[in-house]
């Protein structure tokens, strides 16, 4: 079952939880879909690590992002972090990428597309990236 199944599930249980009377239902409905929301948040993101420094990624990210078809909105690089947002062309996705270096000369990034992810996606634009490094 895809994660998106799994979190409609949870809102249905917890629309139906707040449909029955009782306060402690309502309280436990609202805990409970807070808390399916918080970990499918949590989950949406692609999470890798990299040998590459945050802007050789950032560079790498560019160049993926224009061969994909995704406009970019906005970057931020620093000595030791990168952070680069675009959108879909395709179909309006906001995809965030962000990168920060570790000791070692490797670099821990992570790719987000919306707020819930897109594992795919964010699998395919993880290769682009790598692949331009």
């Amino acid at each position: 079952m895809s994660k998106l199944s799994k979190f409609f599930i949870a809102i249905i249980l917890g629309a139906s939880m707040l449909m029955t009377s009782g306060c402690l239902f309502l309280v436990a409905g609202a805990a409970a879909g807070g808390a399916v929301a918080g970990t499918a948040y949590y989950m949406g993101k692609l999470k890798g690590n990299m040998k590459a420094t945050p802007q050789e990624i950032e560079a790498a990210t560019l160049k993926a992002f224009k061969k994909l078809n995704i406009n970019v909105k906005s970057q931020y690089s620093s000595n030791n972090s990168t952070e680069v947002e675009g959108v879909s062309t395709f179909n309006g996705d906001k995809i965030d990428v962000y990168a920060k270096l570790n000791e070692g000369g490797t670099s821990d990034i992570s790719i987000r597309i919306n707020t819930f992810g897109d594992q795919e996606e964010s699998q395919r634009i993880y290769d682009e990236i790598e692949s331009n490094l």
